[in-house]
């Protein structure tokens, strides 16, 4: 029953373990995944399975990663609004 939980058989493939790189490279929980299920595809039954689960977490990622960008260039684009506003703008003080 433990092999089942902890390092089972297609944990084992090569000389490092998936969650050893995971970690080691400090990915997130997406990217963690894609690893996961792109390392370990070819040792379960359900290989294009796992494969489209990769596919899905990386996607997601770069959907994060393109709204994160945006936002970015939002707020630089607000920054500079802002920036050319304020140089126009004169304040008199009776």
């Amino acid at each position: 029953m433990k092999e089942k939980i902890d390092h089972p058989e297609y944990y084992n493939k090569g000389k490092i373990e998936v969650i050893d790189a995971i970690a080691d490279w400090d990915l997130n929980f997406s990217m963690g995944n894609v690893i996961k299920y792109v390392a370990r595809h070819k040792h379960k039954n359900d290989s294009l399975g796992d494969l489209k689960k990769a596919r899905w977490y990386l996607e997601y990622e770069i959907q994060r990663l393109e709204k994160q960008k945006k936002s970015l260039e939002i707020g630089e684009d607000l920054q500079t609004s802002l920036s050319i506003f304020n140089k126009g703008v004169r304040i008199e003080r009776g």
